[in-house]
């Protein structure tokens, strides 16, 4: 804001010495010199402070600041700004005048004290006075406090940058910045104070420095590398530094730029699983970067070099296949029904993506993040409600959320209120709608969206104007229900489609009469007629590699899951429909005519061509050439994606995927985004350059294979350092070899060495083959031909027995136990020839139980007794029958056990309701229904003479809260049992378990009882309607709060050193500190599903399977 000339007088007289008296009111000199500036703030505050005593002095600046010559940078000003600058500059003493100039080597007009002192090379005190005289000047404004910086306007940040151009001085004032920064922190960068400027540019300045070899030391600091990212509480700064440096030094021909590459890479994919706070770049580095070796032994360095003492973890040998196809990866959301996202367009400024985080709970909230960073840039609480979808405008500035089944909100996040609708002819006042998208792109630089009435019957197009939602004249009305709505073509045509004949709960009202015909419309947004009509039918039949049209209403019922569900449309060199027929899509190719509407049912049989059977879901991106289709299959676990080239499927590849993932397409891009059940969103440039990203390739077919998932061995080993002895964890991955077929494996520890055994199938010959990790490496122990087939193998800690099981998926299930799995000489071994396979138990399931297979198996050892605790678990849509089966392994004869008889070796638990099985060990078994009384019932297991006995039937009501106390020595004491209240026994809670673990089940009492697990000093806390849990440990405030995603072995809990954890949504390991109860380390393993984490006795060692 400019000021006037009064103003300005009072602002130089403020500014100025106060001893000066020259008079500045009414004095002509004064007043051109000032009305030279402009008015500018910044002039005047320089003029005053160079004390101006004299009508020769104030002339003197007058002709300076009315000077015509003057550089571009004033031009907009149109007096010598610069000019006044210098006037006072000129004033300083040489040697300061040197140290202002280098002050234009910084990027940011605020630039903290640590940095001018790191550039100027003096003492801190000395700075200081420097940058107040300077302040007194106005040439800076100095800030003193607890951080302290100083501050330079745009104009002078210009002005010196252009004196350092000038004098070439570039390079050398850069060199200097890094030189002091590197005496600063004695060379080790990652230990610099973080003073708002060192880490955010630190790369930069090496960078112009011309300092090769300061980048690279910087690049090599996988420490720093971890202060920067927790700084900028970001991963994307990093990315870009490390882009900006490996572009230098591929500049500069220096080969290493390769090596920086791959961390970069690391990092763009994996960053969906970093967690900011807690990352630690070299243990992330370690596991992630294991198959490169500069990594591994640049990452120990770093170890070395920090004198913090951390337990980390390094793979030592891998063998996983790890394929690389992503673009990138991101983290959007936090549980399961975080499933709606949404993207704007990129064509209007920087891409923006919504979605939610928490849905459906009490930390329920919508937000809206930057792509690129996924720096969150807005939100909105939705404390407690059921967020169903989520849209965005094509600018990002407003978004829309359906908070019931046909009820919407729309935001305007720039202003952050929500908008309000005018109220129309029809009287409607708000946005009570089945589905509202979002135009594309924008129409006329304004926000548009359409919508379909809750009857599905009418689509109307609305105009976003300031902060009100104006209902256009543009309607579209159908007499039976629309299906699909959709924009084309870059938000210019619409789509829709509607079934020829009237419906009621998805059937003809008048079967005589159906029509099995659907109506496709194309409209043009704006002349608002309708382009194109295609019929195609609604039901159609699949016989001999044929698509028939049904008929008849009898094969209408028949083939109902042939129904049309999905249309799009694609005008490529011609035109086509892509059609879903239930899991059938296929492209229905459009002959060219002048018809209108053009009836495609005659020759449908001949024109539809077949792409993917057992489809769920299908996108098409027709806004570049050429067109794509993706297409998940129903079982989530494969997106194939075609090239649509003249109309025809040129090319396809295929993306595996563990869950049930949902797709878009980025507007006017072939940029496919797939979002995974498990949170993960990944991008796939699908026209990119596969040496950056992944390796999509124009070929016939690109295959690509589920990976593999392998056990990790980790190993506790020392690593001495001259800091102090530093844990150093190794880790081995193996896996079967590709020529066999691995049916099962398990893990056991048997004198404290990790041992494993592995059914392999090598065509109609089936092993066992056992293995010893040693900690370095894998021993192979034995190889054993089984006398049948097996489906299913056991080995428990310090059991000298292998458990086969055989007919898991058939009526009957045999258990057999491989007699001579026994120690030998240090090794565990088999005997080749006298190899002893003992029936031990026969279970048949009887068929007027249940209709359905063997659905899981549980078995665990009881060392005291040597007794196998089994049990085998069935269910059908109606009843769930769990058998409980104990055998002494010691036993001579064989069990036979059918389900209508009476035996002592096994207990019978049926259920009309899922049966939740809450806690299992050698002694217990505690199993909580989900039906209306939600009975908990706990068991004593029996021991092959004795039986397995009930000691437990509870009815359970919501306010109840249940503690199943076990024994430490579980073999001579029986479990305990406490009942509270939570309301009337809040206080009691309080007092055993703390405020917070209190507030937890608060929370979650609501819909289900709370239960705890009690053994020694450690509490496992759950709700199983909520399927979330929290772990205590006595005389400790910490709580841990697990997610019903994570993954948690209850025996892991009975360690004293570590406490072990697993994400399967982040894929993490979570190590916390038995002692502190405060997490030690994050371990990630992306290429892992992992079943279970065991140790062994004195956990140093560890495997994940």
């Amino acid at each position: 804001e400019m000021l006037t000339y009064n103003e300005a007088v009072d602002l130089i007289k403020i500014r100025r010495n106060s001893n000066i008296q020259y008079e500045l009111t009414n004095n002509k000199i004064v007043q051109d010199t000032i009305n030279g500036c402009r008015g500018l703030p910044l002039a005047i505050s320089i003029i005053a402070g160079l004390n101006l005593q004299h009508d020769e002095e104030w002339q003197d600046v007058n002709e300076i600041v009315t000077s015509q010559d003057f550089p571009p940078e004033s031009h907009n000003y149109n007096y010598n700004l610069f000019g006044t600058f210098q006037l006072s500059v000129n004033q300083l003493e040489q040697h300061v005048q040197g140290l202002f100039y280098m002050l234009g080597v910084f990027k940011a007009s605020k630039i903290p004290l640590q940095s001018i002192i790191a550039l100027w090379n003096i003492r801190h005190l000395k700075a200081i006075a420097l940058l107040q005289n300077l302040h007194k000047r106005s040439l800076l404004k100095y800030v003193d406090g607890q951080s302290r910086y100083c501050e330079l306007h745009d104009l002078m940040i210009s002005y010196l940058g252009q004196h350092i151009h000038q004098q070439n001085d570039v390079k050398s004032v850069n060199k200097k910045l890094i030189s002091g920064y590197k005496a600063q922190c004695n060379g080790k960068w990652f230990t610099h104070e973080d003073d708002g400027y060192y880490f955010q540019n630190l790369i930069y300045h090496t960078i112009q420095a011309d300092d090769i070899d300061a980048l690279e030391q910087v690049l090599n600091d996988f420490n720093w590398m971890t202060a920067k990212i927790k700084v900028d509480q970001t991963i994307y700064n990093l990315c870009q530094d490390i882009n900006d440096g490996t572009k230098y030094l591929k500049e500069n021909n220096v080969e290493t730029w390769k090596k920086y590459k791959e961390i970069r890479i690391i990092l763009e994919r994996y960053e969906y699983l970093l967690e900011i706070d807690k990352i630690d770049m070299v243990q992330v580095l370690l596991v992630l970067g294991d198959k490169i070796d500069w990594i591994k032994e640049q990452a120990l360095k770093s170890i070395e070099e920090n004198k913090e003492k951390f337990d980390y973890w390094k793979i030592l040998e891998s063998r996983y296949k790890d394929e690389e196809f992503e673009k990138s990866r991101k983290r959007i959301g936090k549980n399961d029904d975080d499933d709606s996202i949404a993207v704007s367009n990129p064509r209007y400024g920087d891409l923006r993506i919504i979605g939610t985080e928490n849905n459906d709970s009490v930390d329920c909230q919508i937000v809206i993040k930057d792509y690129k960073s996924t720096k969150t840039e807005s939100s909105i609480s939705c404390s407690n409600l059921c967020i169903e979808n989520v849209a965005i405008s094509a600018d990002g500035r407003i978004i829309a959320i359906q908070k019931d089944v046909d009820e919407w909100n729309v935001y305007n996040i720039d202003q952050n209120n929500e908008m309000k609708m005018l109220k129309f002819e029809d009287n409607t006042q708000s946005l009570q709608f089945s589905e509202l998208k979002f135009c594309p792109t924008l129409q006329d630089n304004s926000v548009i969206f359409m919508t379909l009435s809750h009857d599905d019957t009418q689509i109307k197009i609305w105009n976003v104007n300031g902060n009100q939602i104006n209902l256009s004249n543009k309607v579209i009305s159908s007499p039976n229900c629309m299906y699909w709505i959709e924009w084309i073509h870059n938000g210019s045509k619409i789509i829709l489609w509607w079934i020829r004949y009237e419906e009621k709960d998805g059937e003809p009202m008048d079967k005589n009469n159906r029509i099995n015909e659907c109506q496709i419309e194309i409209w043009c947004l704006q002349s608002w007629e309708r382009l194109q009509v295609f019929i195609v039918p609604s039901v159609i039949v699949e016989r001999y590699d044929q698509y028939l049209i049904v008929k008849n209403w009898k094969d209408y019922k028949h083939n109902e899951s042939n129904r049309l569900d999905d249309v799009g449309y694609i005008s490529n060199h011609g035109r086509s429909l892509v059609l879903q027929y239930g899991g059938i899509v296929g492209l229905l190719t459009i002959e060219n005519s002048n018809l209108n509407p053009i009836n495609c049912v005659d020759q449908f049989t001949n024109t539809f061509h077949l792409l993917l059977r057992d489809a769920s879901n299908v996108v098409v991106a027709d806004s570049l050439q050429p067109a794509y289709i993706s297409v998940i299959t129903r079982d989530g676990k494969c997106v194939t994606v075609f090239k649509i080239i003249h109309n025809q499927e040129q090319y396809y590849f295929k993306i595996p995927f563990i869950c049930l993932p949902s797709m878009l397409f980025i507007p006017e891009s072939n940029r496919l985004l797939i979002y995974n059940s498990n949170q993960t969103l990944s991008e796939y440039d699908l026209q990119g350059d596969p040496y950056d990203f992944y390796s999509y390739k124009t070929v016939n077919v690109c295959d690509v294979n589920p990976l593999t998932c392998c056990p990790l061995i980790v190993d506790n080993l020392p690593w001495n350092s001259v800091k102090g002895n530093l844990q150093i964890h190794d880790v081995s991955v193996v896996q079967a070899t590709s020529s066999h077929k691995e049916l099962d494996k398990s893990y056991a520890v048997i004198g404290n060495e990790i041992i494993s055994v592995h059914l392999i199938a090598i065509g109609e010959i089936y092993k066992l083959k056992a293995y010893g990790y040693n900690g370095r490496s894998k021993i192979r122990i034995c190889s054993h031909t089984l006398d049948q087939y097996y489906q299913r193998c056991f080995i428990f800690d310090d059991c000298q027995s292998v458990i086969l099981i055989r007919g898991c998926n058939y009526k009957v299930t045999t258990i057999t136990q491989l007699v001579d799995f026994q120690r030998k000489g240090g090794d565990l071994a088999l005997n080749e020839n006298g190899a002893q396979f003992k029936t031990l138990c026969q279970y048949k399931c009887k068929k007027h139980y249940l209709e359905e297979q063997v659905k899981y198996m549980k078995l665990r050892y009881r060392k005291e007794d040597q007794t196998l605790i089994t049990i085998i678990g069935m269910k059908d849509d109606l009843l769930q029958l769990d058998t409980v089966i104990a055998i002494n392994l010691d036993g001579k004869r064989q069990i036979m056990i059918n389900n209508n008889e009476k035996n002592d070796h096994y207990c019978l638990i049926k259920s009309f309701m899922p049966n939740e099985i809450l806690y299992f060990d050698e002694y217990y078994l505690i199993t909580n229904d989900f039906d209306d009384i939600r009975p908990i019932k706990c068991y004593k297991l029996g021991d092959g003479t004795n039986p397995t006995r009930l000691i437990k039937d509870l009815q359970s009501r919501s306010d109840d809260v249940y503690k199943f106390i076990l024994p430490i020595n579980m073999a001579t004491n029986d479990l305990e049992m406490v009942k509270w209240s939570f309301t009337d026994d809040r206080q009691k809670l309080m007092q055993y378990y703390g405020e917070k673990a209190v507030k937890w089940m608060d929370r979650r009492k609501q819909e289900n009882n709370i239960i705890i697990i009690e053994k020694g000093k450690y509490s496992y806390i759950t709700s199983h309607f909520w399927k979330s849990s929290l772990l205590k440990m006595k005389n400790n405030d910490n709580v841990i709060e697990l997610p019903y995603y994570v993954k948690f072995n209850f025996d892991e809990l009975m360690r004293d050193k570590y406490l072990i954890y697993h994400d399967d949504v982040a894929k993490n390991i979570y190590v916390v500190d038995g002692t502190t109860w405060k997490l030690s380390q994050i371990l990630l393993f992306p290429y892992f599903e992992i079943h279970r984490i065991k140790w062994n006795n004195e956990q140093k060692l560890m495997v994940v399977f």
